[in-house]
């Protein structure tokens, strides 16, 4: 267990984790140093994303949604609608996604592209912001891998923090 905490009383109120298992004082205030709650924003740090996808896949199905973040619409004229459901719920199979308001004209040339986003749901780690998954997923294992390198330097330059 690598503990994870966004906020200084939530790490002081820890404390009595590392008595069961005495951790040396040198290498917890390392540890400390990693802490979400000492970096600017502690809700977007790396580790505190890492933190509620592990609590919310223990507790409860993380919940994903779809975004259309582009669609093209190439020759005839009309009007092309993209329904307000489309966009506001997630996206289920037959779900109507777009709709041609006008008549069909004889020589009607159509072309649609759409791209779509995966998101976390809103929420999980902002009320505002978007968080796509893979991104999101990528960061967070890119930010514990440097975790992990820099704890092994620190751990081979300072032997007595593992006992023996």
């Amino acid at each position: 267990m690598f503990p994870i905490y966004a906020s200084e009383d939530d790490w002081n109120r820890a404390q009595w984790r590392f008595q069961r298992r005495p951790i040396h004082p040198d290498a917890l205030a390392y540890i400390k140093t990693l802490q979400p709650y000492t970096r600017p924003d502690p809700k977007r740090a790396k580790l505190w994303l890492l933190q509620e996808l592990d609590a919310r896949d223990k507790h409860k199905l993380i919940t994903t949604t779809e975004s259309i973040t582009r669609a093209s619409y190439i020759g005839g004229t009309g009007q092309i609608l993209i329904p307000y459901d489309a966009v506001e719920k997630p996206i289920h199979d037959g779900a109507v996604i777009i709709e041609y308001a006008d008549p069909p004209e004889a020589a009607m040339n159509l072309k649609f592209e759409f791209s779509f986003r995966i998101v976390f749901e809103r929420g999980l780690f902002s009320d505002t912001d978007d968080f796509e998954v893979l991104p999101s997923l990528h960061s967070v294992a890119e930010a514990v891998e440097v975790i992990i390198d820099n704890f092994e330097r620190a751990i081979a330059a300072n032997p007595t923090w593992i006992p023996r």
